[in-house]
């Protein structure tokens, strides 16, 4: 499924102006914000953490990962979540801990200007019930 924002990209614009560009995804509580999903892309440390992301993972992996500080990381996953690129997932551990798993929200993005228009494209993950508990099952399997 591919989400799209359009923005008209006016000279006049102001950047308040644009960053109130919203457009809704196909989950209803998500709106993405063209500047929050640019924004996050432009930032090297957002941009490693989504590399980073190949796989479920915990801030603790990400943050030895991208080495990078806790307490940056803390703010860049909550950059990124609030640009509608990563959802958190609770896990339960053999130890029977509860600990937060990062996953990207998207297989691709591609950005697209023609004329006067930007256009950022979002293909999104199955985020459906059934491609949640298959990507469940995959995790399962590759710890056992």
């Amino acid at each position: 499924m591919t989400d799209m924002i359009h923005v008209h990209t006016d000279p006049h614009r102001t950047r308040e102006q644009d960053d109130t560009t919203t457009e809704h995804t196909a989950d209803p509580d998500v709106a993405l914000s063209t500047a929050d999903v640019l924004g996050a892309l432009d930032d090297a440390d957002c941009r490693a953490m989504l590399e980073a992301l190949d796989e479920p993972r915990s801030a603790r992996d990400l943050i030895e990962r991208c080495d990078i500080p806790s307490s940056t990381a803390y703010r860049k996953l909550d950059r990124l979540a609030d640009a509608g690129l990563i959802a958190e997932q609770s896990s339960i551990q053999k130890n029977f801990r509860q600990v937060s798993l990062y996953v990207r929200t998207f297989e691709s993005i591609n950005i697209v200007a023609a004329d006067d228009t930007l256009a950022v494209e979002i293909e999104s993950r199955d985020g459906s019930p059934s491609g949640r508990l298959s990507e469940m099952w995959s995790q399962v399997q590759r710890e056992v």
